[in-house]
């Protein structure tokens, strides 16, 4: 800048001011070519935005002062001014508003923003809007974690342009990235790490893991470890079907907290649930179904079914039929006593298979065999005993037997014996011509009842008319009917050794039934010796 400066007299010094400071700094001066006349130059240096201002110049000689007219040093381009350099977002979805104080000589002809260096292109984007072409403002709708970063302001005049200092546009919360947002499990047993990654302006406080919406505990569990209470990852050990679910970390700062997205931890393989896992048969010829409820990751590529671990071909099968070959119910039509069993689901996807627990198709009513269907009594007033095997899958609470249709009541009767009200075995005393006939047992559970195969109990008449015969023919001894009778004191043993002598067993040749009238049936006596044997 430069003062011309004329005095008649010497001039004694020359000052610049900025407004009504002294600028301190080198003068220089030149003679001018005409008499009395000098020009004061001030230089300026690194010329700053602080040395914008007005100038003036004063001069002094022996008789005052003068002062010249103003000078104004100005900046050509615009000039920008940035208050809050950094805005910080406590949630998404909000709106917020970017401003910049603009200072020009002259008129602006443009406002341009720009996000890390890169146009925003205001008429073209819901996100963004000016108010105008030259507007200051930028403002941003339903922010979200893309628009997270630095912006600029860019103003145009006649002169040229200025950019601002960056506004950065920062999530004061943590932020959270899932990089593997679902982890396959193949095998139970395994150890898996879920990893998070925080990125946070402010220090992480703590970190914070949970499964569904319950909180993880890590401190005294063998289940579960973490590095240290600020550690992004979770460790899960020895991992087993209650582990499969939904993971999510949970940070917090100073600012406040930030939940992650969730972490799926699946079964790769098909995971199958059978509800009903007993089915119980009431009535044979009924039609039943098996069903397996199936959740898989990947598509299903087989159902299997087995009974009793071997595969069942239901395409070359009336017994057995499935809805398609992907359907995990299996139907049994005109169900029978071979088709109780254990049946299992096997299902397979592109990772590999799983076979169900066990379904167990059971006859809830107690099945009942009868292995000796025909009785033949040899002699009258000997014992015999009916039995039939029971086999329930409940308790059983009572047995009844009948004869011909009509009930047997031991409890009464010294004819019919049984150890309880639930033995399947029945004992007749004494049996008679009278006691000849069909006989069925019928056994009780909880379910209901079932009837066994009728028992025949008859006489052995064609042995009788085999040994008259052989009488007859002379080619067998003849029959003698004899009356023994014992003299001796009561109770000295007289029917104990009656008993011995006929070849009963122990326990009846202990018994005290009197011995008079006993008629004896099972020996032999030889009439020429006197020597007993058994007859058989």
């Amino acid at each position: 800048m430069s003062c011309e400066i004329k005095s008649k007299s010497k001039l004694q010094s020359v000052q610049w001011y900025k407004g009504n400071v002294p600028v301190n700094a080198a003068l220089s001066e030149k003679d001018s070519e005409f008499d009395n006349t000098i020009q004061s130059i001030l230089t300026m240096n690194d010329f700053k935005e602080s040395d914008i201002g007005v100038y003036t110049c004063e001069a002094h000689n022996e008789v005052g002062s003068s002062t010249s007219d103003s000078i104004q040093v100005v900046y050509a381009l615009p000039v920008l001014t940035v208050k809050t350099k950094k805005i910080e977002l406590q949630k998404y979805g909000t709106s917020i508003e970017l401003s910049c104080q603009i200072t020009s000589e002259s008129t602006i002809s443009l406002v341009q923003w720009y996000k890390n260096e890169q146009p925003i292109y205001k008429r073209t984007n819901k996100t963004y809007a000016t108010r105008d072409i030259t507007s200051q403002y930028l403002t941003i709708k339903d922010i979200q974690e893309s628009d997270i970063g630095e912006y600029t302001c860019e103003v145009h005049n006649i002169n040229g342009s200025t950019r601002t200092e960056p506004i950065q546009v920062m999530y004061a919360l943590p932020v959270l990235t899932v990089e593997n947002k679902k982890i396959e499990i193949k095998q139970y047993g395994e150890r898996i790490e879920l990893y998070c990654k925080i990125t946070s302006e402010y220090a992480i406080q703590v970190v914070q893991w949970y499964k569904e919406e319950y909180l993880v505990c890590c401190k005294n569990n063998q289940k579960y470890e973490t590095i240290n209470i600020k550690s992004p990852v979770l460790v899960i050990n020895d991992i087993q079907e209650s582990d499969i679910g939904e993971y999510s970390c949970e940070v917090d700062n100073i600012k406040g907290r930030t939940r992650s997205e969730p972490i799926q931890v699946v079964y790769a393989l098909p995971v199958l649930t059978v509800e009903t896992k007993k089915i119980e048969i009431l009535r044979y010829g009924t039609r039943i179904e098996l069903s397996c409820k199936t959740i898989s990751e990947s598509s299903i590529t087989l159902v299997q079914w087995y009974k009793d671990e071997q595969p069942i071909h239901c395409g070359t099968n009336e017994k057995y039929s499935e809805r398609d070959i992907k359907s995990p119910e299996l139907v049994i039509n005109d169900i029978q006593e071979s088709d109780i069993g254990i049946y299992t689901c096997e299902v397979h996807n592109v990772k590999g298979c799983t076979r169900s627990e066990h379904i167990q198709v059971v006859y809830a009513l107690p099945v009942l065999n009868v292995e000796k269907k025909k009785i033949q009594i040899q002699n009258y007033g000997t014992a015999i005993k009916l039995a039939c095997s029971i086999t329930s899958e409940y308790t059983v609470s009572l047995v009844q037997w009948y004869r011909e249709g009509l009930p047997i009541y031991c409890r009464t009767s010294e004819k019919y014996a049984t150890s309880d009200s639930r033995s399947p075995i029945l004992t007749i005393n004494d049996i008679q011509e009278s006691d000849i006939g069909e006989y069925s047992c019928e056994v009780y559970n909880v379910k209901g009842c079932t009837w066994s195969e009728p028992i025949q109990v008859v006489y052995d008449c064609e042995r009788q008319k085999f040994i008259h015969e052989l009488v007859r023919q002379g080619e067998c001894g003849k029959h003698y009917f004899a009356r023994v009778v014992f003299i001796g004191k009561n109770g000295v043993g007289k029917t104990s050794l009656m008993n011995r002598l006929i070849w009963q067993k122990k326990e009846v040749a202990t018994c005290t039934k009197s011995t008079d009238g006993i008629e004896i049936e099972k020996c032999n006596i030889n009439v020429s010796t006197g020597k007993w044997s058994r007859s058989d």
